[in-house]
C-alpha cells in the first residue's frame, strides 16, 4: 500500500510484481506501516521533495551508464526517473492491459462520471494481473550488484540530538 502523497487523497494499493516480492519483504522486514520502504532517504523540506535524493542518484547512473537522449539539444535528457512510468504503462499496453486498469495501478486520476465518481474500482486480482503482464527484462550484472546494495538497508542511524560528543 502507498500512503497519500501529492494530490491523492487516500492511500492506495498496488500489488508488488512477483519478480520484486523478494526484495520489498527485505527492506520491510521490522517496519512498521507508516515506514518508508526506502528509509534513507532524506526527509522532505519546503525547498526539496524526500524524492530529490533518488532522482539524483539515477541520474549519475544514467551517466555513468552513458544513457541519454536529448532531442534538439535540450538542456534535460528524456531519460529521467519518471521513465520507469513511461516504461511500465507502454509494456502493460502492449501485454494487453486495459487503459482503466493501467491508469489505477500508476496512480492517475479516472476520469468521467462512471469511473471517476461512481465505480470502486478494479480488484486486486485486475491489478495484480496488470503488474504481472509487464515482463521485467533480465538484469545485468551490475543492475544486479545495485539492487543487492539496495535490498539490503544499512542499519538505520540514531537521531541527530543537536549534541556534539569530543574525541580527545
Amino acid at each position: 500500500m502507498f500512503k497519500a502523497a501529492k494530490q491523492e487523497p487516500r492511500p492506495r494499493r498496488v500489488p508488488i510484481h512477483s519478480v520484486l516480492k523478494a526484495v520489498v519483504a527485505r527492506r520491510i522486514a521490522g517496519k512498521g506501516p507508516d515506514d518508508f520502504l526506502f528509509h534513507e532517504c532524506p526527509e522532505a523540506t519546503t525547498r526539496r521533495p524526500r524524492s530529490a535524493a533518488p532522482s539524483q542518484a539515477f541520474t549519475r547512473y544514467r551517466r555513468d551508464m552513458e544513457v541519454d537522449e536529448r532531442p534538439d539539444w535540450k538542456r534535460q535528457s528524456n531519460i529521467d526517473f519518471h521513465s520507469f512510468r513511461r516504461w511500465f504503462i507502454t509494456k502493460a499496453e502492449r501485454a494487453g492491459q486495459p487503459p482503466h486498469i493501467i491508469e489505477v495501478v500508476v496512480g492517475h486520476k479516472r476520469e468521467g462520471e462512471s469511473m471517476g465518481r461512481y465505480s470502486q474500482g478494479p480488484s486486486m486480482a485486475q491489478l495484480r494481473a496488470c503488474v504481472e503482464a509487464v515482463k521485467l527484462p533480465p538484469l545485468a550484472a551490475h543492475v544486479r550488484r545495485l539492487i543487492a546494495k539496495i535490498a539490503t538497508p544499512p542499519a538505520r542511524r540514531k537521531p541527530n540530538t543537536g549534541r556534539r560528543t569530543r574525541v580527545a
